[in-house]
């Protein structure tokens, strides 16, 4: 118990400290692009990073350039639904989670910072709305904040007769939804079908206990840690992919879901709601109860191996891939912000 009290102490001090530093680092480059300025001039200045909503240099001293923030995200939150499974340190901190959104979105000091930018960009629906609330005189658009290079998608190779699989890719955290996968499961694991899970992190040990004691360890393959380059070697014998994060900002994994002409089952929130589209994929409605959501998160599964539709949906993850996720097309949207013609 002890251990459990200072590890999960020493993870808030950790992102306290971090958040800070982020902070002082903001404010240093601030100074030198005032300074900079001197001898330079700018038509636009864009802020990527980090990626969270939260984090803005204070650029108001800078003039007569186009500001644009993002693509940023960070202002979406687990469904009130299903904080019911965020138990112990995840349900702390699912609710500073809440806390830090509201402090920072209720913030006359962020808000006068968020106005100073021209263009808003936003990676996914729910931040955009909170932002768009606090300044609703400025340009908001959406632009998710991953991308693939279109010369590069992948046309997935057709395999023989096999087990229908399903393939979750990501690190091991209760916000990226693995109970969830392990519950609808757990309704339909008298049909013939795979999970294969890649990845590794802090909730590995307590999602293979759970996974046992659903009865599930038939079903399921544990990949665990494997090197990027050995990642496509999973998608290519998989059919459809999961992602069933509670509140992903974007969804790298979804755009190489896509790619390899998987399609996915997500969550309707968050950067699955923005990647996504019922043409390419399955997206699960979050109204009603956890039970709710995790029967029509099988359901989906179920449609997913029996769709007759299945193929064509295939064909439309790399349409989707191009037309959203491609760098080619970021660069346009950014081309007309920057020429002031969006």
């Amino acid at each position: 118990m002890y251990k459990k009290i200072t590890d999960h102490q020493g993870g808030f001090l950790r992102d306290i400290f971090m958040s800070r530093y982020i902070d002082l680092w903001l404010n240093k480059v601030a100074k030198f692009i005032d300074g900079f300025l001197l001898e330079n001039h700018f038509e636009v200045i864009q802020r990527v990073t980090p990626d969270s909503y939260r984090k803005i240099p204070d650029l108001r001293n800078i003039r007569q350039c186009i500001k644009v923030l993002g693509p940023v995200g960070g202002a979406q939150e687990t469904p009130d639904s299903l904080l019911c499974l965020a138990y112990g340190k995840n349900g702390f901190v699912e609710r500073i989670h809440r806390l830090v959104n509201w402090l920072v979105l209720s913030s006359c000091r962020y808000r006068k910072r968020l106005n100073q930018f021209d263009y808003i960009l936003s990676s996914n629906e729910e931040t955009l709305l909170k932002l768009k609330k606090i300044s609703p005189c400025k340009r908001h658009l959406i632009m998710t904040d991953v991308g693939i290079d279109s010369n590069t998608v992948i046309s997935k190779k057709v395999n023989g007769v096999h087990i229908f699989t399903f393939i979750w890719v990501g690190r091991y955290l209760f916000r990226k939804g693995l109970d969830l996968i392990l519950e609808s499961a757990f309704l339909i694991k008298d049909k013939k079908f795979k999970i294969i899970f890649v990845g590794d992190g802090p909730e590995r040990k307590r999602i293979v206990a759970k996974a046992n004691k659903l009865g599930l360890s038939s079903i399921i393959e544990f990949a665990f840690k494997v090197p990027l380059n050995q990642t496509s070697d999973f998608y290519a014998k998989s059919d459809c992919f999961l992602f069933p994060s509670f509140r992903e900002s974007g969804g790298t994994v979804l755009a190489e879901a896509l790619a390899n002409q998987l399609p996915a089952i997500a969550l309707d929130i968050g950067g699955a709601h923005t990647i996504c589209s019922n043409k390419d994929s399955y997206l699960v409605s979050t109204k009603g109860s956890k039970q709710n959501i995790v029967e029509a998160f099988s359901k989906n599964m179920l449609l997913a191996m029996n769709d007759p539709l299945f193929e064509e949906k295939k064909m439309e993850c790399k349409n989707r891939a191009r037309e959203l996720l491609s760098w080619d097309k970021k660069e346009k949207i950014l081309e007309g912000i920057y020429s002031n013609e969006i």
